[in-house]
């Protein structure tokens, strides 16, 4: 992964434009797994079934997009947490440094600074495999097992937009 790319990644309450990509971009291959299996299992036909799927599509990518971040921040102040370590041997780093005549700052901020960029990537990546998990794990419950004798069209729109919303809001829950 290119640094362009990983600096890009800022961990503010809103979302960079290159996390937004990365988000946005997920939800949408997710929520078209959903398109594909009512497809070869129920057999809705995307041209008597398009504006289920363009619409509960759009509503599932809006509301998976919108949970990764917060997923991302409590994984990256876990990671950050654990790695203490490394920005206390950073000050020994630079304390050794001093006493052999050299000027290390420089070197051990680097050093913190990539870790908390290799960080917010881990974190992202967490994130997007749980929330990710969470939905495929609704989704079928929700479209085989609890909503299986709706019609294929209802089953659909409920599951997958049940699925995205306890996706949202169940990963937010459980880590707080």
């Amino acid at each position: 992964m290119s640094e362009d790319f990983s600096l890009g990644f800022d961990l503010g309450r809103v979302p960079s434009s290159n996390q937004n990509t990365v988000y946005y971009t997920n939800a949408f291959i997710l929520s078209l797994l959903p398109v594909y299996l009512y497809r070869a299992v129920e057999g809705m036909t995307l041209g008597e079934y398009w504006y289920y799927f363009l619409f509960v599509t759009g509503l599932a990518v809006y509301i998976l997009a919108t949970g990764y971040h917060t997923v991302t921040l409590w994984a990256f102040g876990r990671l950050d947490r654990q790695r203490e370590v490394t920005k206390k041997q950073k000050e020994s780093f630079i304390q050794a440094n001093k006493l052999k005549g050299g000027d290390a700052s420089a070197v051990g901020d680097l050093l913190v600074k990539t870790q908390q960029t290799h960080s917010a990537i881990e974190a992202t990546a967490f994130s997007l495999a749980l929330n990710n998990a969470i939905f495929l794990f609704f989704l079928v419950f929700f479209g085989f097992f609890l909503a299986a004798r709706l019609p294929v069209a209802l089953n659909y729109s409920f599951a997958v937009t049940m699925s995205a919303l306890l996706s949202r809001f169940g990963s937010d829950v459980f880590l707080k």
